[in-house]
Formats: C-alpha cells, structure tokens, sequence
C-alpha cells in the first residue's frame, strides 16, 4: 500500500468520507425507528423490515472498515507484510481444501468476481477491499460463517442513496 504523505492524505478522505456515510445511515436508522415508534409506517411491512436490516448490514459494513481504515492511518507499519500473507494463504488453504463445498464456494465468491480465461493465461479478478479486509482481519475469517464485505450498493437502487426524511 502507498505510504507517501499523498497516500496517507487520500486513506484520510476516504475515512472521512466512510464516517460521514455511517453517520447518514445511522440518522436514517433513527428517523425509521421514531416514525415506528410515532405509528407513522406499519412495522410489520415487509419491505420496511428488508430496508432496516440491510441498512444496518450496510451500517455495520461501513463501522468495520471505517475501523480498520482509522488503523491505516494511525499505524504506518500496517504494510501487508510477507509473515501475513503466509498466515492468510495457510488460513484460506484451509478454508478451500477441507469443510463442505458450499462453503468452499461462499469463500471463493467472497474474492473472486470474475475469471477470464484465454489460450495463454487465466486472470483473476475481485475486491481489493475484501482481500485487503481479510489480510488485516484474518480473525474474521477463522469461524464458522463465511464474512461479507459492502461493496458500496444495494441491488435495491432506493437502498443506495437512503435519505428517509419525515415530518
């Protein structure tokens, strides 16, 4: 990862950027639970209650990298180091080659977004978020649940930009 002063200053705006987003999604959790509490929607709507656990998903998604985010900053030693790689490869090793195959497939959709495949090479692609989140939070990845990571949306569209506002 870029150390430089220009990369420092960027992982900053990110984080603010991150934070500002958490708070949104917090205030709109919290309008939704007063217009609950005031009877203004109807609580056991299923969309509504679809709407509220993913945007506390999203909440909690946004807390986690927000958390390790603020450890990049804080911490110029957090470089993906060769002793976190070994740890992460042995730890995914693991994951892949024993537990049940669905598993096995959660994992791999976890990382992988795409292959491509043509006569001389393969290539693999996916989030640099998710891979980066589990190098730093190989704990996360050491239980019996496979992890999730937000990618930024919703395939609900009136999800990715939730700005609830009632009177």
């Amino acid at each position: 990862m870029d150390r430089s002063k220009g990369g420092k200053e960027a992982l900053k705006q990110k984080l603010a950027q991150l934070k500002k987003e958490h708070s949104a999604k917090a205030a709109a959790l919290s309008k939704l639970y007063t217009a609950i509490g005031k009877g203004t929607v109807d609580l056991d709507d299923p969309q509504l209650k679809e709407l509220i656990a993913k945007t506390k998903a999203y909440r909690d998604e946004l807390g986690e990298q927000i958390e390790l985010l603020s450890r990049q900053v804080s911490n110029d030693d957090l470089a993906i180091t060769p002793e976190k790689l070994e740890a992460f490869a042995k730890l995914m090793r693991e994951k892949f080659f024993g537990g049940n195959p669905g598993m096995q497939k959660a994992y791999l959709n976890l990382f992988i977004e795409q292959i491509m495949l043509n006569d001389n090479e393969v290539r693999i692609t996916g989030s640099k978020h998710a891979l980066t989140h589990a190098i730093y939070t190989p704990e996360k990845l050491n239980t019996t649940k496979v992890p999730s990571f937000v990618r930024e949306w919703y395939a609900l569209r009136e999800c990715n930009n939730l700005n609830i506002s009632m009177a």
